[in-house]
Protein backbone atom coordinates (compact mmCIF):
# COMPACT_ATOMS: atom_id res chain seq x y z
CA UNK A 1 0.00 0.00 0.00
CA UNK A 2 2.82 2.33 0.92
CA UNK A 3 4.52 1.47 -2.38
CA UNK A 4 1.36 2.43 -4.31
CA UNK A 5 1.10 5.74 -2.47
CA UNK A 6 4.72 6.58 -3.21
CA UNK A 7 4.18 5.66 -6.88
CA UNK A 8 1.09 7.87 -7.11
CA UNK A 9 2.98 10.78 -5.54
CA UNK A 10 5.85 10.36 -8.02
CA UNK A 11 3.42 10.28 -10.97
CA UNK A 12 1.70 13.43 -9.72
CA UNK A 13 5.03 15.21 -9.30
CA UNK A 14 6.15 14.24 -12.82
CA UNK A 15 2.81 15.35 -14.25
CA UNK A 16 3.19 18.72 -12.56
CA UNK A 17 6.66 19.14 -14.04
CA UNK A 18 5.42 18.22 -17.50
CA UNK A 19 2.49 20.60 -17.17
CA UNK A 20 4.83 23.45 -16.26
CA UNK A 21 6.86 22.84 -19.41
CA UNK A 22 3.81 23.03 -21.68
CA UNK A 23 2.50 26.29 -23.18
CA UNK A 24 0.48 27.63 -20.29
CA UNK A 25 0.35 31.35 -21.08
CA UNK A 26 -2.01 33.70 -22.86
CA UNK A 27 -2.49 33.68 -26.65
CA UNK A 28 -2.95 36.72 -28.89
CA UNK A 29 -6.43 37.47 -30.21
CA UNK A 30 -6.55 37.23 -34.03
CA UNK A 31 -9.16 40.02 -34.18
CA UNK A 32 -6.94 42.43 -32.25
CA UNK A 33 -3.92 41.45 -34.36
CA UNK A 34 -5.88 42.22 -37.53
CA UNK A 35 -6.70 45.69 -36.22
CA UNK A 36 -3.02 46.47 -35.73
CA UNK A 37 -2.19 45.02 -39.14
CA UNK A 38 -4.83 47.30 -40.69
CA UNK A 39 -3.19 50.21 -38.92
CA UNK A 40 0.22 49.13 -40.23
CA UNK A 41 -1.10 49.03 -43.80
CA UNK A 42 -2.57 52.52 -43.46
CA UNK A 43 0.70 53.81 -42.04
CA UNK A 44 2.72 52.33 -44.89
CA UNK A 45 0.33 54.06 -47.29
CA UNK A 46 1.67 57.40 -46.07
CA UNK A 47 4.08 57.13 -49.00
CA UNK A 48 1.16 56.92 -51.43
CA UNK A 49 -0.64 59.90 -49.92
CA UNK A 50 2.54 62.01 -49.91
CA UNK A 51 3.41 60.97 -53.44
CA UNK A 52 -0.02 61.98 -54.75
CA UNK A 53 0.17 65.41 -53.14
CA UNK A 54 3.74 66.06 -54.30
CA UNK A 55 3.02 64.95 -57.86
CA UNK A 56 0.14 67.44 -58.02
CA UNK A 57 2.53 70.23 -57.04
CA UNK A 58 5.07 69.02 -59.62
CA UNK A 59 2.34 68.99 -62.28
CA UNK A 60 1.38 72.54 -61.33
CA UNK A 61 4.98 73.72 -61.71
CA UNK A 62 5.33 71.97 -65.07
CA UNK A 63 2.05 73.31 -66.47
CA UNK A 64 2.93 76.83 -65.32
CA UNK A 65 6.30 76.65 -67.11
CA UNK A 66 4.76 75.40 -70.36
CA UNK A 67 1.97 77.95 -70.28
CA UNK A 68 4.37 80.79 -69.52
CA UNK A 69 6.38 79.90 -72.64
CA UNK A 70 3.27 79.99 -74.84
CA UNK A 71 2.18 83.34 -73.45
CA UNK A 72 5.64 84.81 -73.99
CA UNK A 73 5.74 83.60 -77.59
CA UNK A 74 2.47 85.46 -78.22
CA UNK A 75 3.77 88.56 -76.42
CA UNK A 76 7.01 88.57 -78.43
CA UNK A 77 5.60 87.73 -81.83
CA UNK A 78 2.69 90.19 -81.94
CA UNK A 79 3.04 93.57 -83.63
CA UNK A 80 0.54 95.17 -81.25
CA UNK A 81 1.94 96.77 -78.09
CA UNK A 82 -1.21 96.28 -76.01
CA UNK A 83 -1.41 92.60 -76.96
CA UNK A 84 2.25 92.18 -76.04
CA UNK A 85 1.71 93.90 -72.70
CA UNK A 86 -1.36 91.80 -71.83
CA UNK A 87 0.16 88.41 -72.64
CA UNK A 88 3.45 89.35 -70.98
CA UNK A 89 1.43 90.18 -67.85
CA UNK A 90 -0.24 86.77 -68.00
CA UNK A 91 3.17 85.13 -68.46
CA UNK A 92 4.43 86.91 -65.35
CA UNK A 93 1.50 85.53 -63.36
CA UNK A 94 2.25 82.05 -64.76
CA UNK A 95 5.82 82.42 -63.53
CA UNK A 96 4.47 83.30 -60.08
CA UNK A 97 2.31 80.17 -60.13
CA UNK A 98 5.27 78.00 -61.09
CA UNK A 99 7.55 79.54 -58.48
CA UNK A 100 4.93 78.98 -55.78
CA UNK A 101 4.55 75.29 -56.67
CA UNK A 102 8.32 74.81 -56.81
CA UNK A 103 8.79 76.49 -53.42
CA UNK A 104 6.17 74.23 -51.84
CA UNK A 105 7.90 71.18 -53.31
CA UNK A 106 11.27 72.29 -51.97
CA UNK A 107 9.82 72.81 -48.50
CA UNK A 108 7.69 69.68 -48.22
CA UNK A 109 9.75 66.96 -49.95
CA UNK A 110 12.19 66.57 -47.00
CA UNK A 111 9.31 66.73 -44.51
CA UNK A 112 7.41 64.08 -46.45
CA UNK A 113 10.46 61.82 -46.63
CA UNK A 114 10.96 62.00 -42.86
CA UNK A 115 7.27 61.42 -42.16
CA UNK A 116 6.90 58.46 -44.51
CA UNK A 117 10.07 56.91 -43.08
CA UNK A 118 8.63 57.15 -39.56
CA UNK A 119 5.31 55.70 -40.68
CA UNK A 120 7.02 52.87 -42.56
CA UNK A 121 9.17 52.05 -39.53
CA UNK A 122 6.05 51.72 -37.41
CA UNK A 123 4.33 49.60 -40.04
CA UNK A 124 7.37 47.35 -40.42
CA UNK A 125 7.78 46.85 -36.67
CA UNK A 126 4.16 45.77 -36.26
CA UNK A 127 4.35 43.49 -39.29
CA UNK A 128 7.52 41.71 -38.16
CA UNK A 129 6.16 41.24 -34.62
CA UNK A 130 3.02 39.53 -35.86
CA UNK A 131 4.97 37.48 -38.39
CA UNK A 132 6.99 36.12 -35.47
CA UNK A 133 3.78 35.15 -33.67
CA UNK A 134 2.54 33.51 -36.89
CA UNK A 135 5.66 31.35 -37.07
CA UNK A 136 5.25 30.34 -33.44
CA UNK A 137 1.71 29.10 -34.07
CA UNK A 138 0.74 25.58 -35.13
CA UNK A 139 -2.49 23.59 -35.14
CA UNK A 140 -1.72 21.59 -32.00
CA UNK A 141 -0.03 23.05 -28.95
CA UNK A 142 1.34 26.46 -29.92
CA UNK A 143 -1.69 28.65 -30.55
CA UNK A 144 0.02 32.02 -30.15
CA UNK A 145 -2.46 33.70 -32.52
CA UNK A 146 -5.90 32.27 -31.89
CA UNK A 147 -9.33 32.83 -33.41
CA UNK A 148 -10.79 32.14 -30.00
CA UNK A 149 -9.58 30.52 -26.81
CA UNK A 150 -8.11 27.16 -27.80
CA UNK A 151 -8.64 27.58 -31.56
CA UNK A 152 -5.47 28.53 -33.48
CA UNK A 153 -5.55 30.99 -36.34
CA UNK A 154 -5.38 29.55 -39.84
CA UNK A 155 -3.94 32.79 -41.27
CA UNK A 156 -0.33 31.76 -40.85
CA UNK A 157 1.35 31.84 -44.27
CA UNK A 158 2.20 35.54 -44.57
CA UNK A 159 1.52 38.72 -42.56
CA UNK A 160 -0.66 39.99 -45.42
CA UNK A 161 -3.24 37.33 -44.53
CA UNK A 162 -3.75 39.21 -41.29
CA UNK A 163 -3.99 42.53 -43.14
CA UNK A 164 -0.40 43.63 -42.58
CA UNK A 165 1.47 45.32 -45.46
CA UNK A 166 4.14 43.72 -47.62
CA UNK A 167 7.75 44.35 -46.64
CA UNK A 168 8.48 46.02 -49.97
CA UNK A 169 6.56 47.86 -52.68
CA UNK A 170 7.35 48.53 -56.33
CA UNK A 171 5.83 52.01 -56.30
CA UNK A 172 3.81 54.14 -53.88
CA UNK A 173 0.06 54.18 -54.28
CA UNK A 174 -2.02 57.16 -55.34
CA UNK A 175 -4.31 57.61 -52.36
CA UNK A 176 -5.64 61.10 -51.75
CA UNK A 177 -5.86 60.53 -47.99
CA UNK A 178 -5.58 58.07 -45.12
CA UNK A 179 -8.19 55.36 -44.59
CA UNK A 180 -10.60 56.76 -42.00
CA UNK A 181 -11.49 53.22 -40.95
CA UNK A 182 -8.03 52.99 -39.38
CA UNK A 183 -6.69 56.53 -38.91
CA UNK A 184 -8.89 59.48 -37.93
CA UNK A 185 -8.32 63.07 -36.85
CA UNK A 186 -8.01 62.20 -33.15
CA UNK A 187 -6.00 58.97 -33.37
CA UNK A 188 -6.29 55.36 -34.44
CA UNK A 189 -9.89 54.45 -35.21
CA UNK A 190 -10.09 50.83 -34.06
CA UNK A 191 -8.58 51.50 -30.64
CA UNK A 192 -9.52 53.62 -27.64
CA UNK A 193 -8.01 56.14 -25.24
CA UNK A 194 -7.55 53.28 -22.77
CA UNK A 195 -5.11 50.39 -23.14
CA UNK A 196 -6.60 47.85 -25.58
CA UNK A 197 -5.88 44.20 -24.76
CA UNK A 198 -4.37 42.02 -27.48
CA UNK A 199 -4.74 38.68 -25.69
CA UNK A 200 -7.33 36.22 -24.41
CA UNK A 201 -7.78 36.38 -20.63
CA UNK A 202 -7.17 33.23 -18.55
CA UNK A 203 -5.84 31.48 -21.61
CA UNK A 204 -3.03 28.91 -21.77
CA UNK A 205 -2.11 28.40 -25.42
CA UNK A 206 1.24 30.15 -26.02
CA UNK A 207 4.62 30.23 -24.31
CA UNK A 208 5.53 33.67 -25.63
CA UNK A 209 4.24 35.57 -22.59
CA UNK A 210 5.91 33.29 -20.04
CA UNK A 211 7.59 35.41 -17.40
CA UNK A 212 6.94 37.55 -14.40
CA UNK A 213 10.22 36.73 -12.68
CA UNK A 214 13.99 36.80 -12.96
CA UNK A 215 14.59 33.11 -13.62
CA UNK A 216 16.55 31.90 -16.63
CA UNK A 217 13.41 30.47 -18.20
CA UNK A 218 11.38 33.67 -17.84
CA UNK A 219 11.01 35.42 -21.20
CA UNK A 220 9.77 38.61 -19.54
CA UNK A 221 10.64 40.27 -16.27
CA UNK A 222 8.33 41.14 -13.38
CA UNK A 223 7.40 44.61 -14.69
CA UNK A 224 5.75 45.87 -17.88
CA UNK A 225 7.98 46.07 -20.95
CA UNK A 226 7.23 48.18 -24.02
CA UNK A 227 7.91 47.13 -27.61
CA UNK A 228 7.38 48.70 -31.06
CA UNK A 229 8.75 52.00 -29.83
CA UNK A 230 6.46 51.99 -26.80
CA UNK A 231 3.24 51.31 -28.69
CA UNK A 232 2.62 47.92 -27.03
CA UNK A 233 2.97 47.00 -23.34
CA UNK A 234 3.83 43.41 -22.34
CA UNK A 235 3.78 41.94 -18.83
CA UNK A 236 4.74 38.29 -18.57
CA UNK A 237 3.31 35.81 -16.06
CA UNK A 238 4.15 32.38 -14.73
CA UNK A 239 0.67 31.20 -15.61
CA UNK A 240 -2.18 32.62 -17.63
CA UNK A 241 -2.26 36.07 -16.06
CA UNK A 242 -0.03 37.84 -18.59
CA UNK A 243 -0.95 41.13 -20.24
CA UNK A 244 -0.27 42.56 -23.69
CA UNK A 245 -2.02 45.66 -24.96
CA UNK A 246 -1.91 48.73 -27.16
CA UNK A 247 -1.40 51.87 -25.09
CA UNK A 248 -3.65 54.93 -25.42
CA UNK A 249 -3.96 55.76 -29.12
CA UNK A 250 -7.19 57.77 -29.34
CA UNK A 251 -7.91 61.34 -28.24
CA UNK A 252 -4.19 62.00 -28.69
CA UNK A 253 -4.52 64.46 -31.58
CA UNK A 254 -6.66 67.21 -33.05
CA UNK A 255 -7.00 67.44 -36.82
CA UNK A 256 -4.28 64.74 -36.91
CA UNK A 257 -1.70 66.94 -35.13
CA UNK A 258 -0.63 65.43 -31.76
CA UNK A 259 -1.91 67.17 -28.64
CA UNK A 260 0.74 68.23 -26.15
CA UNK A 261 4.26 66.84 -26.20
CA UNK A 262 5.02 64.21 -28.85
CA UNK A 263 6.32 61.73 -26.29
CA UNK A 264 4.73 58.41 -27.32
CA UNK A 265 5.06 56.23 -30.39
CA UNK A 266 1.38 56.73 -31.15
CA UNK A 267 1.86 60.52 -31.17
CA UNK A 268 4.97 60.23 -33.32
CA UNK A 269 3.02 58.20 -35.85
CA UNK A 270 0.17 60.73 -35.77
CA UNK A 271 2.72 63.51 -36.29
CA UNK A 272 3.92 61.69 -39.40
CA UNK A 273 0.33 61.45 -40.63
CA UNK A 274 -0.24 65.16 -39.91
CA UNK A 275 2.95 66.09 -41.78
CA UNK A 276 1.82 64.22 -44.88
CA UNK A 277 -1.65 65.73 -44.64
CA UNK A 278 -0.13 69.21 -44.39
CA UNK A 279 1.43 69.06 -47.87
CA UNK A 280 -0.42 71.98 -49.48
CA UNK A 281 -2.31 72.13 -52.73
CA UNK A 282 -1.08 74.24 -55.62
CA UNK A 283 -2.08 77.91 -55.52
CA UNK A 284 -2.97 77.81 -59.23
CA UNK A 285 -4.80 75.25 -61.41
CA UNK A 286 -2.84 72.20 -62.55
CA UNK A 287 -4.21 71.83 -66.09
CA UNK A 288 -3.38 74.20 -68.94
CA UNK A 289 -7.01 74.96 -69.77
CA UNK A 290 -7.88 75.87 -66.20
CA UNK A 291 -4.63 77.74 -65.71
CA UNK A 292 -5.27 79.91 -68.78
CA UNK A 293 -8.76 80.67 -67.47
CA UNK A 294 -7.08 81.86 -64.28
CA UNK A 295 -4.25 83.80 -65.93
CA UNK A 296 -6.38 85.54 -68.57
CA UNK A 297 -9.10 86.54 -66.15
CA UNK A 298 -9.18 90.37 -66.26
CA UNK A 299 -9.08 90.59 -62.47
CA UNK A 300 -5.80 88.63 -62.42
CA UNK A 301 -4.34 90.59 -65.34
CA UNK A 302 -4.96 94.05 -63.89
CA UNK A 303 -2.23 94.13 -61.20
CA UNK A 304 0.55 93.28 -63.66
CA UNK A 305 -0.83 95.54 -66.41
CA UNK A 306 -0.97 98.38 -63.87
CA UNK A 307 2.71 97.84 -63.03
CA UNK A 308 3.64 97.80 -66.72
CA UNK A 309 1.73 100.98 -67.52
CA UNK A 310 3.33 102.78 -64.59
CA UNK A 311 6.75 101.77 -65.86
CA UNK A 312 5.88 103.06 -69.33
CA UNK A 313 4.37 106.24 -67.84
CA UNK A 314 1.25 105.59 -69.88
CA UNK A 315 -1.25 106.00 -67.06
CA UNK A 316 -3.59 108.96 -66.88
CA UNK A 317 -4.15 110.03 -63.31
CA UNK A 318 -7.66 109.29 -62.17
CA UNK A 319 -8.38 107.05 -65.16
CA UNK A 320 -6.09 104.10 -64.42
CA UNK A 321 -8.88 101.55 -64.02
CA UNK A 322 -10.64 102.75 -67.15
CA UNK A 323 -7.42 102.55 -69.17
CA UNK A 324 -6.81 98.95 -68.16
CA UNK A 325 -10.40 97.97 -68.91
CA UNK A 326 -10.17 99.53 -72.37
CA UNK A 327 -6.83 97.82 -73.05
CA UNK A 328 -8.12 94.36 -72.11
CA UNK A 329 -11.33 94.85 -74.11
CA UNK A 330 -9.33 95.97 -77.13
CA UNK A 331 -7.06 92.92 -77.09
CA UNK A 332 -9.90 90.50 -76.32
CA UNK A 333 -12.15 92.05 -78.94
CA UNK A 334 -15.12 91.89 -76.57
CA UNK A 335 -16.30 93.26 -73.27
CA UNK A 336 -17.61 89.88 -72.07
CA UNK A 337 -16.12 86.37 -71.81
CA UNK A 338 -12.75 88.03 -72.19
CA UNK A 339 -10.71 85.13 -70.83
CA UNK A 340 -12.34 82.85 -73.40
CA UNK A 341 -11.61 85.32 -76.21
CA UNK A 342 -8.00 85.69 -75.14
CA UNK A 343 -7.59 81.89 -75.00
CA UNK A 344 -8.93 81.68 -78.55
CA UNK A 345 -6.45 84.33 -79.63
CA UNK A 346 -3.59 82.39 -78.04
CA UNK A 347 -4.70 79.15 -79.70
CA UNK A 348 -4.13 80.79 -83.09
CA UNK A 349 -0.58 81.82 -82.24
CA UNK A 350 2.18 80.09 -84.16
CA UNK A 351 5.76 79.52 -83.18
CA UNK A 352 8.80 79.01 -85.36
CA UNK A 353 10.56 75.67 -85.40
CA UNK A 354 13.15 74.00 -87.63
CA UNK A 355 12.47 71.01 -89.83
CA UNK A 356 15.46 69.81 -91.85
CA UNK A 357 17.13 73.11 -90.91
CA UNK A 358 14.29 75.04 -92.52
CA UNK A 359 12.24 77.43 -90.35
CA UNK A 360 8.49 76.83 -90.42
CA UNK A 361 5.58 78.15 -88.37
CA UNK A 362 3.37 75.77 -86.42
CA UNK A 363 0.54 76.19 -83.91
CA UNK A 364 1.92 76.12 -80.38
CA UNK A 365 0.09 72.87 -79.68
CA UNK A 366 2.05 71.16 -82.47
CA UNK A 367 5.56 72.17 -81.44
CA UNK A 368 6.32 68.87 -79.77
CA UNK A 369 6.45 69.62 -76.07
CA UNK A 370 8.89 71.58 -73.94
CA UNK A 371 11.83 71.40 -76.35
CA UNK A 372 9.75 72.68 -79.25
CA UNK A 373 8.34 75.50 -77.16
CA UNK A 374 11.83 76.45 -75.98
CA UNK A 375 13.04 76.65 -79.59
CA UNK A 376 10.01 78.73 -80.61
CA UNK A 377 10.59 81.09 -77.69
CA UNK A 378 14.24 81.47 -78.69
CA UNK A 379 13.24 82.34 -82.26
CA UNK A 380 10.64 84.82 -80.99
CA UNK A 381 13.22 86.60 -78.82
CA UNK A 382 15.73 86.68 -81.68
CA UNK A 383 13.21 88.19 -84.06
CA UNK A 384 12.32 90.93 -81.58
CA UNK A 385 16.00 91.94 -81.58
CA UNK A 386 16.07 91.89 -85.38
CA UNK A 387 12.91 94.01 -85.62
CA UNK A 388 14.30 96.49 -83.10
CA UNK A 389 17.56 96.85 -85.07
CA UNK A 390 15.64 97.26 -88.31
CA UNK A 391 13.46 99.98 -86.80
CA UNK A 392 16.49 101.91 -85.56
CA UNK A 393 18.16 101.67 -89.00
CA UNK A 394 15.10 103.08 -90.74
CA UNK A 395 14.50 105.85 -88.22
CA UNK A 396 18.07 107.20 -88.30
CA UNK A 397 18.09 108.36 -91.98
CA UNK A 398 14.64 109.91 -91.51
CA UNK A 399 15.89 111.95 -88.57
CA UNK A 400 18.96 113.06 -90.52
CA UNK A 401 16.77 114.04 -93.46
CA UNK A 402 14.57 116.18 -91.20
CA UNK A 403 17.64 118.05 -89.98
CA UNK A 404 18.99 118.60 -93.49
CA UNK A 405 15.67 119.64 -94.97
CA UNK A 406 13.58 121.63 -92.51
CA UNK A 407 9.89 120.86 -92.84
CA UNK A 408 7.96 123.77 -94.30
CA UNK A 409 4.76 124.83 -92.66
Amino acid sequence: MEFLMRSAWRMGFLLALLTQEKATHNAFDETAVKKLCNLATSLQNAAGVANKKLVILADAAEVATTTKAKLLIEALSTEDNDTALLFASAALEAATCGASAAAKLKEHIPKALAATTTAAMGAGALTSFFEMLQKMTDARNRKCISKSGGTPSTLLATPSQLGCPAYSIEAPGESTGFNAAHIKATGFTEFSEQTTSLIFDANADCAFLKGGGDALGDLWGPTATTIVGGLIDITGHAGNGANAGVKKVDNIAKDFAPSGETDTMAKKLMKAVATVNSIPTASCPTTETELLDHLLNPDNLKPHITTALKGLKRQTKGKEEQQITVLISKVAGKTSDQAKQLKTKLSKTKGKTLENDNPILKPLSQLGGDEGLADALLHAVSEVKIRKKHTQTVQKPVAQLQIALPITK
